[in-house]
C-alpha cells in the first residue's frame, strides 16, 4: 500500500537534513512531504505550514513522522488531518497536553535529565534565538555516526531556531486517535533514551523501539530508519 509520509525535521534544521530518508521512501514506493517548519512559530502554525506542503496529495493514508523537537508538531497535524493514521516519533520529544514542553522538562529534571549538552557550542541573539558556532560540537551532538562529509553538509545548512514551540501550552485537548510509534535512538546525545522510554510508555502506551544510532537516524542510517518507518 502506497502510503504518504510526513517528515518534520527538529530544531535547528530544514526538509533538506530528510533527503536520504525521502529517497529512501521512495525507492519503496511510498510518496513523500518534507517541509521547512518555521523556526520561529508554535506548533498549530507549523502544522498549518505542512498542511498547505500536503494540498494536492490525494486521499490516501499519512505517516506523520517527528523528529526531535518535530514531535510537538506531529500529533497536531493528526489532529487536524484525518487521513492520518500513524504517528512516528524518532528520538521524539513528547507534548504534555495542558503544559509546555519547557514545563514539562523542568518538572522531569528534577529526577531525570531529558535533554543533554545542547548549551555547549551555540550562541544565543537577543532575540532569544540560538544557532550553533561551533561545527565540530554539533557534529558530536546530532551526526556522530554519519560520515565525515555528510555531517559538515548537515551542520552547513543548521538555521537559527527560536523557541516559541516550546515555551507555548500544547495546543492539544486530546490524544489524535491514531497508532503511534516511538523509535529510541541508543546512543543518543541529546534526548536521553531512558526518558523517551519511561514517558512513552506512561503517556500513550507506546514501547519504544530501539535503534542502534545518534539522535540523527536520518543521515546515519537511513535504510534502517525507514525500516521501522513502513507498517
Amino acid at each position: 500500500m502506497k502510503v504518504t509520509y510526513v517528515l518534520l525535521h527538529g530544531a535547528w534544521h530544514t526538509a533538506w537534513h530528510w533527503h536520504l530518508v525521502a529517497a529512501e521512501l521512495r525507492r519503496r514506493g511510498h510518496h513523500v512531504v518534507a517541509a521547512d517548519l518555521p523556526a520561529d512559530a508554535g506548533a498549530s502554525v507549523a502544522a498549518s505550514v505542512v498542511l498547505d506542503a500536503l494540498d494536492g496529495t490525494g486521499t490516501g493514508a499519512v505517516t506523520v513522522v517527528g523528529h526531535s523537537m518535530g514531535g510537538l508538531v506531529a500529533p497536531v497535524v493528526a489532529e487536524r488531518l484525518a487521513r492520518v493514521e500513524r504517528v512516528v516519533f524518532v528520538a521524539g520529544l513528547l507534548p504534555l497536553i495542558g503544559s509546555s514542553w519547557d514545563a514539562q522538562i523542568a518538572a522531569a529534571e528534577r529526577g531525570a535529565i531529558v535533554l543533554r549538552g545542547l548549551s555547549d557550542g551555540q550562541i544565543y541573539h537577543g532575540d532569544g534565538s540560538s544557532s550553533w558556532a561551533d561545527a565540530g560540537k554539533a557534529v558530536a551532538r546530532f551526526y556522530a555516526d554519519a560520515p565525515p562529509d555528510l555531517a559538515r553538509a548537515a551542520v552547513a545548512r543548521l538555521r537559527r531556531q527560536h523557541w516559541t514551540v516550546m515555551r507555548e501550552t500544547c495546543p492539544l485537548l486530546a490524544w489524535p486517535d491514531v497508532e503511534y510509534r516511538s523509535i529510541v535512538c541508543t546512543r543518543d546525545a541529546v534526548l536521553n533514551p531512558a526518558w523517551s522510554r519511561k514517558t512513552f510508555r506512561e503517556r500513550l502506551h507506546v514501547a519504544a523501539v530501539d535503534l542502534d544510532s545518534d539522535h540523527s537516524p536520518f543521515l546515519s542510517h537511513p535504510a534502517a530508519l525507514v525500516d521501522q518507518l513502513l507498517p
